[in-house]
């Protein structure tokens, strides 16, 4: 059984597929999207959301239950967490947003460096 590798000459190679598009990036920039990656916002819109929309799905019942409507705590207090949960969670979902596209900024800028032919 031949071998192809010759491992006695002490070269070292690199397989490389000309075809492939590779781009170089700094410390700074590697940070910054290290940054973006540890986007909570994302988590706490979704918490938020998700806590919100059935706290007022649950006062609208209770509205339709009582057919002359008192205001009871539980209706008070599903009402208060569904507004104040779907309010945060626009407001997180719109910071998420806005580093989303900082990150898609980020990478243009990485994108847009000049290239150099490799030989």
């Amino acid at each position: 059984m031949s071998s192809d590798i010759n491992f006695s000459s002490g070269a070292s190679f690199i397989h490389y597929d000309p075809e492939r598009v590779d781009y170089s990036i700094s410390e700074s920039e590697l940070e910054q999207l290290r940054q973006c990656a540890d986007n909570l916002w994302k988590d706490f819109c979704l918490a938020c959301s998700g806590v919100g929309i059935p706290c007022l799905i649950n006062a609208m019942s209770l509205a339709k239950k009582a057919t002359p409507f008192v205001p009871t705590l539980e209706f008070n207090l599903n009402l208060v967490v569904g507004i104040l949960g779907i309010t945060l969670g626009i407001a997180f979902g719109i910071v998420w947003f806005k580093t989303k596209r900082s990150s898609k900024g980020i990478i243009d800028l990485i994108k847009a460096k000049p290239e150099i032919k490799i030989k």
